[in-house]
């Protein structure tokens, strides 16, 4: 219902005069609601027991959800959704985030859609961030810091995963001289 199918001719406008034929005004208030609200509740990686992940069960899920996801037109946003599920990945038992699992997973699948999901869901795992006047950009560049250190462990064994941290980093030494520049302004 968030979606629209890469595959429907029919334009929102005209799917929303259907659906208000349809339904009552006070059904079309929360109509988009649940399936928002759904998506934004299916936080837990299937297969996930504290820090470890079942290798076999997310794998099936995985596969089934992209073939549902395919048959109804909507590969590309299927694929964003499972990749900011997997963003919330712990780190493996190497210390590396992704956990390698989740690595595994991305070399395997090699989907662009699901590394922008991860993309987005590991942004937007930052929340909130409050800095001192005068700061600048500190904390993004110890974070892209993180990323390169982290994207130059698992250059060999997982390359993919490499350029996505390297994605990541890039980002934030990109907010990072935002933030400076910021405080420069502000001098």
């Amino acid at each position: 219902m968030l979606y629209k199918s890469k595959d429907e001719a029919v334009t929102r406008a005209e799917k929303e005069a259907d659906f208000e034929a349809e339904i009552s005004e006070e059904e079309k208030k929360h109509s988009w609601k649940p399936a928002d609200a759904l998506l934004d509740i299916f936080k837990s990686i299937p297969g996930r027991d504290d820090d470890e992940i079942n290798a076999g069960i997310l794998t099936e899920w995985v596969n089934s959800a992209r073939i549902l996801f395919k048959r109804n037109g909507r590969s590309v946003i299927g694929d964003q959704q499972i990749g900011q599920l997997l963003a919330t990945s712990p780190s493996g038992t190497d210390g590396l985030w992704p956990h390698e699992v989740i690595r595994d997973l991305i070399e395997t699948v090699g989907s662009d859609a699901i590394e922008t999901g991860i993309d987005l869901g590991a942004y937007n795992s930052r929340g909130g961030v409050t800095k001192a006047m005068h700061e600048g950009g500190a904390q993004e560049r110890a974070l892209e810091q993180q990323y390169v250190s982290t994207a130059e462990a698992l250059q060999m064994s997982h390359p993919r995963t490499s350029r996505l941290l390297r994605g990541l980093a890039g980002s934030y030494a990109d907010r990072a001289k935002r933030s400076d520049n910021q405080v420069e302004l502000r001098r």
